[in-house]
């Protein structure tokens, strides 16, 4: 509850986010199950300006909520983590964020909603004009599916972003440079 507090007077609203991932963290750690501390944790989130940043805080709550057994409040705060994903603008940080959403269902088992989840993100990230941030977000989003086991599609994914790349004549990493990271990522 003071930590919660502490937590909610940081002024900068990318660190107060940061803070209440932590705080949620040790509270799953803890396997906490006071509803009224998960609650506030909630409002707090809730209360995040940055639109992403409030959608990462709401995927740690409900991962925290899911890991203390409280699976269908879980499922109810990923549906609000979706809201706000999907009322972001930029399409790049939309598609990443609805990557993290579902990175962290498929953490807690929620598979299928998961594969939806990054098929949505895909969408999302097919509708960047700027190819360059376009290869950019698949690549991020082909990470996160190589981290939760999804590495087939995603090196489908990578592939595509790695020739849109070569088309604009720009590269990062090769598939197995990238499968490296998220192996060693993973381990």
């Amino acid at each position: 509850d003071q930590a919660l507090q502490v937590a909610e007077g940081i002024k900068w609203a990318w660190e107060r986010a940061r803070a209440l991932r932590a705080i949620v963290e040790g509270m799953a750690k803890a396997v906490v199950q006071n509803e009224a501390l998960w609650q506030q944790a909630l409002k707090m989130a809730e209360r995040i300006e940055w639109t992403e940043e409030r959608a990462k805080a709401l995927v740690t709550i409900a991962k925290g909520i899911a890991e203390v057994g409280m699976v269908g409040q879980a499922k109810e705060v990923f549906g609000e983590a979706l809201q706000v994903a999907e009322g972001i603008g930029d399409k790049g940080k939309q598609a990443k964020a609805l990557g993290v959403i579902a990175e962290g269902m498929a953490e807690v088992g929620m598979t299928e909603q998961a594969k939806e989840i990054f098929g949505r993100a895909l969408q999302v990230a097919e509708e960047i004009e700027d190819k360059r941030e376009q290869g950019w977000t698949l690549r991020a989003i082909a990470k996160t599916m190589a981290k939760v086991g999804m590495t087939e599609q995603a090196k489908e994914i990578f592939e595509r972003a790695l020739q849109m790349e070569e088309e604009i004549g720009w590269r990062y990493l090769s598939v197995d440079e990238l499968f490296g990271e998220s192996m060693e990522a993973k381990s």
